[in-house]
C-alpha cells in the first residue's frame, strides 16, 4: 500500500425514480419514518429489482472540520501499512 491522505466531506446524492408511483411510495415511507437514510431508500427500491438512477452531485461537495464531525478527525495521513501518521483531531 502507498501513503495516502484521507479527507472527509459531505456531498448530496440524487436518486431518480422511473415512475411517479415509485416516488410516491418512497415519499410515504419517508413521511412515516420507515426509511431514514439514502441507503434505506436504495435497499427498499432495489428489493423488487426496480431500476434506480443514482448520481453523486460533485458540485455540492463541502469539506468539513472536526467540530462538524463530532470532534473526530476529517483529515488523516496514512502510512504504507495503514497506520495514522497525522490526523487533525485527537479522536
Amino acid at each position: 500500500m502507498a501513503y495516502s491522505l484521507d479527507i472527509k466531506s459531505t456531498i448530496w446524492e440524487r436518486l431518480e425514480f422511473n415512475t411517479e408511483e415509485q416516488m410516491l411510495e418512497v415519499k410515504s415511507k419517508l413521511e412515516s419514518r420507515e426509511l431514514k437514510t439514502a441507503l434505506d431508500i436504495v435497499d427498499y427500491v432495489y428489493k423488487d429489482n426496480q431500476e434506480l438512477y443514482f448520481e453523486l452531485l460533485y458540485d455540492t461537495q463541502e469539506f468539513i472540520n472536526p467540530s462538524e464531525n463530532g470532534g473526530c478527525s476529517t483529515i488523516e495521513l496514512l502510512g504504507e501499512d495503514g497506520e495514522v501518521i497525522y490526523r487533525n483531531a485527537d479522536i
